[in-house]
């Protein structure tokens, strides 16, 4: 890319998987250290490539994707949440140490989104909340995305609704339970937006049905 175009202007790092089940599980550590591997140190390993070269130009902006859970964890996802919180806290550290540097740090927490990325997993092993949620449409996260990069903006939340329950946890971790308990309903959800008549569709793709084949595991996989 740099010898084609001489310079790199915007990273984007949005790739990774998601585990979902209880701490329990027999393979919650194997997944959890995937999920480290795949989506945290994969964020860095990137960041640490283009790193230099933002550094010689002396500009560039860097945007590393998180999610909701990466600010307030929700039950059965404590390996996915680990994962986030940790680009959260490395963006928010690599920001500070970039000051002055005319290269910008964005961290992006995006609400349950309507992607592949939860399609193997069964409605039933979803965390609670997520079952009364209407995902957002990927092209918001897109437009917020943008609009992270065009004003330079520290942390991008999409939709707003989550600033609600970030807000309460910020106040009170019991009372950002208590918002998390609430949107595990669907009248509290139309209430506020985050419901719209529709939840997450389960779509399991044909990897996914190879493994229901396969014995239990523990955790539901998406890839």
């Amino acid at each position: 890319m740099v010898g084609e175009f001489g310079r790199i202007d915007v990273v984007f790092n949005n790739a990774g998987v998601s585990l979902v089940g209880p701490v329990d599980a027999e393979t919650f550590l194997d997944d959890t250290r995937e999920m480290l591997e795949i989506d945290y140190l994969g964020t860095v390993r990137v960041v640490r490539e283009v790193l230099p070269i933002m550094k010689q130009q002396r500009s560039g902006r860097i945007m590393n994707m998180s999610s909701v859970v990466g600010r307030k964890a929700f039950a059965r996802f404590a390996g996915y949440s680990s994962a986030m919180h940790a680009i959260a806290g490395f963006s928010d550290a690599l920001r500070q140490e970039l000051r002055g540097s005319g290269i910008a740090v964005s961290v992006i927490h995006p609400a349950l989104t309507q992607t592949p990325l939860l399609a193997n997993v069964d409605p039933a092993d979803m965390p609670p909340p997520f079952r009364s949620l209407t995902p957002i449409p990927v092209h918001w996260v897109a437009a917020a995305v943008l609009d992270g990069v065009a004003r330079r903006r520290a942390r991008v939340v999409v939709p707003f609704q989550p600033r609600l329950l970030m807000v309460g946890d910020a106040f009170s971790p019991r009372y950002g339970d208590r918002v998390v308990r609430l949107l595990e309903s669907k009248i509290f959800g139309r209430l506020i937006g985050s419901y719209r008549g529709s939840v997450y569709r389960h779509q399991p793709t044909e990897s996914a049905k190879a493994q229901a084949a396969q014995p239990e595991r523990g955790y539901s996989s998406a890839r």
